[in-house]
């Protein structure tokens, strides 16, 4: 017999034991998590013969689009089906299930990242369309001279900033805690959120050092004429040669080197039919 519902305390071993046979991401990494923004009722599991077989963790995000409004969301991450359970249809199960558990709590839309390019058509096929882009560029310390100061920042503050940055666009925005899950994640992968501030311009940065040892900007929310500059500087206070930043993207058109991400699924079809034409999307974070 299989039952689809949200979790309960208790239950939180066997969602971290799914997670790592089918990420393999590091222990202290899921821990995080668990200490930054679990709440059981956020992750839904189906239960087959009353074992956890299948589960996904429904972040609470919202999303906001260029008319001004706001439009409650979840963002479906960590994914998870046990190998000897594969090819039963329980992950498109679970996602149909959340679809129709979400939208009676009043959410909006769903959304997610797939964790490899193959997967885009497998979300596709669930009703997940792909909207999320982000630029991607390399910056070395020497583009040009690094006078700006950087800093460490607060969760608070970095989620501040970010939500004025991206007014106006159509864009995810994530809630504190899970700003504060970024922040750790970033300060165990040697990094940190950052402020870099110079003649009253500045830009944040959430950052992690890559397997190569050198940064990764999951988001740099930086003016345009700023960048070379900032990212100059941030480099030289982490004393590496060159990083490599995302950055939003504005407009309707894909530039050069852009990178396709996330994809969405509108619960309500008039939402659907009148965000049809939205710009591109900016989906940032994204914990991948």
């Amino acid at each position: 017999m299989v039952v689809i519902r949200p979790s309960v305390p208790g239950e939180e071993a066997r969602q971290r034991e799914l997670w790592q046979i089918c990420f393999h991401d590091e222990e202290e990494y899921v821990s995080l998590y668990y200490r930054s923004c679990y709440r059981p009722e956020d992750v839904l599991v189906l239960l087959e013969d009353g074992v956890i077989r299948s589960m996904v963790i429904c972040l609470p995000v919202s999303v906001q689009t260029p008319d001004g409004k706001r439009h409650q969301g979840a963002y479906f991450y960590a994914l998870a089906t046990d190998p000897l359970s594969r090819g039963k249809g329980y992950a498109k199960q679970l996602l149909f299930f959340a679809y129709d558990h979400l939208a009676s709590l009043g959410h909006a839309l769903g959304l997610t990242v797939p964790a490899m390019p193959s997967l885009f058509a497998f979300f596709q096929s669930a009703g997940l369309s792909p909207r999320f882009y982000f630029g991607e560029r390399r910056f070395t310390a020497d583009n040009a001279p690094g006078r700006a100061r950087v800093r460490s920042v607060g969760h608070e503050e970095y989620a501040s900033f970010r939500e004025g940055f991206l007014a106006g666009g159509f864009s995810v925005l994530y809630p504190e805690d899970q700003i504060l899950w970024q922040k750790r994640v970033s300060k165990l992968a040697g990094c940190d959120l950052y402020a870099i501030e110079a003649g009253g311009v500045q830009a944040f940065a959430a950052a992690e050092l890559g397997e190569d040892g050198l940064p990764i900007l999951k988001e740099f929310l930086c003016p345009p004429p700023f960048q070379a500059e900032a990212a100059s500087a941030l480099l030289q206070s982490l004393k590496k040669p060159a990083l490599l930043a995302r950055m939003p993207i504005s407009g309707a058109e894909l530039p050069p080197g852009a990178r396709r991400f996330g994809s969405i699924r509108w619960y309500d079809a008039a939402l659907e039919k009148a965000y049809a034409h939205l710009p591109l999307g900016y989906l940032g974070l994204a914990f991948d």
